[in-house]
């Protein structure tokens, strides 16, 4: 824990789809274009913007898809620390995404 927070300001800009937060759980064993990769695909079968009732899931519209893509890194995150820890330990792995509306 660092008492000290780093702060960094981005601009955004049109072309930028969405906010990755993540833990260095996530950092240590994955590289920010293969998150980025697995967070851009669709889910095969839940089109963009179905809502929960139509495709059977409790969380609410439009995130369906995103949210089975971040489910998708944390666990591809444990499935690599596991590998190279050979499963003795395993950094916390938290995510926070946010997908921006396409302007």
């Amino acid at each position: 824990v660092v008492s000290c927070p780093e702060v960094t300001f981005h601009e955004l800009e049109p072309e930028c789809r969405m906010l990755v937060v993540a833990t260095d759980g996530v950092w240590e064993v994955m590289e920010n274009d293969e998150v980025l990769d697995i967070l851009s695909r669709k889910v095969a079968g839940v089109p963009e913007g179905t809502s929960s009732a139509e495709s059977g899931t409790e969380s609410g519209p439009v995130t369906d898809s995103l949210k089975r893509r971040t489910e998708a890194v944390v666990d591809e995150a444990k499935r690599r620390w596991a590998k190279y820890r050979s499963g003795r330990y395993q950094d916390d792995i938290s995510l926070a995404v946010i997908e921006f509306a396409a302007a």
